[in-house]
């Protein structure tokens, strides 16, 4: 009778500890603020909830409010989301892990290497002063990263920093009273996408190519440079549509920089206000292979142009002269915007690139949910069965021996 009772309790254990009533690793515990949310474990770190044997990729991390003094080094395919500014991080590192989500922190700095899918978005970056080497976003040797709806405010060395990186999307984000170089840094990158940023008052460029090509920024607002709006340096085939580009030290530099297209862009007061000397381009060098233009006719919009429009079109009647090498043949005489028709085309590629990675987050975070579950009933339905003939085996034992006992 003991026997059975025991062997009763241990079937109780056994069928808790894989319901996850009772769990060996992780807890439980309401108090705790990071959680799984697809084991529904709990852990005091994001360290701690990352490592854990029960967290596998594609599940969802959701990090409560909080300050966790943590340099985190994700290496595995999650999403983590945190409480928005009431989430603090110091760090995340992301190395030769595909399609991981970080979003909605307070944070420091992220660094991505050799990775490709990840999503960076809704996070706000405050680099620490006392770290003048970090840059709010490290991308390495990596690709379709998406950096989206991000606001980056006093950084101390480059807001994104790409490197030998291809169609990586960098829209939507918010860049202001920087302290760094460049607000977005693009070295040896090329298809990737500027697009939809605002960038205001930083102590640099607002946006440096560096021997990267066939990239498009459109669309930015560039206001208030120390330096320069749009710094291209041995960089080739880009594209710059839609920008407005204002009271900077100067609006656009070219160095050793060929076959560049720049049209509809609102190029407005830069140059020394001081000195009142207007610098909207400034090229280094004797090329004339970059095109001021569009294949529609359409130039840009300069605000110091001294051209009339007889006809009314919109566009001026003689060239905006950049240099003795260099002009705009359709100047706007109003500043531009690109029409919905272009958007739209433009931000095609944009939105199916964020939905689908998404979608195929969900896919998969489906797909192993109902994985999951299936391996569950599994192990209850054996548990129980090999309980249940264990118990069998011994009570027949006991009967038989209960029945060979020679009488008294």
């Amino acid at each position: 009778m003991k026997l059975k009772v025991l062997y009763s309790i241990i079937l109780v254990l056994l069928l808790f500890y894989v319901m996850g009533i009772l769990p060996v690793r992780g807890s439980a515990s309401l108090n705790l603020p990071v959680q799984n949310l697809d084991t529904g474990f709990r852990y005091s770190t994001i360290q701690e909830a990352i490592d854990a044997s029960a967290t596998l990729d594609r599940q969802t991390i959701l990090v409560n409010n909080g300050t966790y003094n943590e340099n985190i080094v994700v290496r595995k395919s999650l999403t983590i989301i945190g409480a928005y500014e009431n989430t603090t991080v110091i760090s995340f590192t992301v190395n030769n892990v595909n399609n991981c989500r970080i979003s909605e922190f307070s944070i420091e700095n992220i660094s991505v290497s050799n990775s490709q899918g990840d999503i960076i978005d809704q996070n706000i970056f405050q680099a620490n002063r006392s770290i003048l080497t970090e840059d709010c976003i490290d991308i390495q040797n990596s690709s379709n990263i998406i950096v989206y709806n991000n606001t980056l405010v006093a950084n101390q060395n480059y807001g994104v920093f790409l490197n030998q990186t291809s169609s990586i999307i960098i829209s939507g984000n918010t860049f202001t009273n920087s302290f760094g170089i460049d607000d977005v840094k693009l070295q040896f990158s090329s298809r990737c996408i500027i697009d939809g940023n605002l960038m205001s008052g930083v102590f640099g460029n607002a946006i440096e190519l560096d021997n990267s090509d066939e990239n498009l920024i459109e669309n930015n607002w560039m206001h208030d440079m120390t330096w320069d709006g749009i710094d291209f340096v041995t960089s080739y085939n880009n594209t710059v549509l839609g920008n407005t580009i204002e009271s900077n030290w100067r609006g656009i530099l070219i160095d050793d920089a060929y076959s560049n297209g720049f049209y509809e862009n609102s190029l407005i007061n830069n140059g020394n206000k001081y000195e009142q000397i207007p610098r909207q381009v400034v090229i280094f060098g004797n090329d004339t292979s970059n095109y001021w233009n569009g294949d529609q006719g359409k130039g840009n919009y300069w605000s110091n142009y001294n051209g009339q429009d007889l006809n009314n079109d919109g566009i001026g009647d003689t060239p905006y002269t950049i240099d003795s090498q260099n002009q705009d043949n359709y100047p706007s005489m109003r500043p531009c915007a690109v029409s919905q028709q272009e958007l739209q085309v433009l931000y095609a590629s944009l939105q199916n690139d964020y939905a689908n990675s998404q979608t195929q987050q969900n896919h998969i975070n489906n797909e192993l949910l109902n994985t999951r579950t299936q391996m569950y009933l599994f192990i209850i339905t054996t548990a129980i069965f090999g309980l249940a003939s264990i118990l069998l085996i011994t009570y027949i034992i006991q009967r038989k021996h209960s029945t060979q006992r020679p009488e008294s």
